[in-house]
């Protein structure tokens, strides 16, 4: 069975721009983490205007919504869900749970600590 992680969807294992593909292996899920190009664009972007530009959650949440970008359940962005994106560290190439932290994961990453 395979489900496409939702642009917001920051919790758990599953960050933006991933898809996932769950398989039954000893009656437990597993996921396989793939980085979606396009929706990888659109952090890169989100980070970028933030370092470089200095925009807020706010107008970064009002340029997704001006260009009619919607999570994958229909939801508009809000600020508290770009603010979620900007600090998540799964997107340097982490997997973060609430107890844990992965080694890092270059095949993960799309976004460089030392972006410009």
């Amino acid at each position: 069975m395979a489900e496409t992680a939702s642009i917001l969807t920051v919790s758990n294992l599953i960050f933006l721009a991933t898809n996932v593909t769950k398989k039954l292996d000893h009656y437990k899920p597993v996921k396989d983490l793939e980085i979606d190009p396009e929706e990888a664009e659109v952090v890169r972007e989100l980070f970028l205007r933030t370092a470089n530009e200095g925009y807020s959650s706010y107008a970064l949440a009002a340029m997704l919504e001006n260009r009619g970008l919607r999570t994958h359940s229909g939801a508009r962005f809000t600020s508290t869900h770009i603010l979620r994106i900007l600090r998540h560290e799964g997107y340097m190439g982490y997997i973060v749970t609430k107890t844990a932290r992965s080694e890092h994961i270059p095949d993960l990453q799309i976004i460089d600590r030392d972006m410009p």
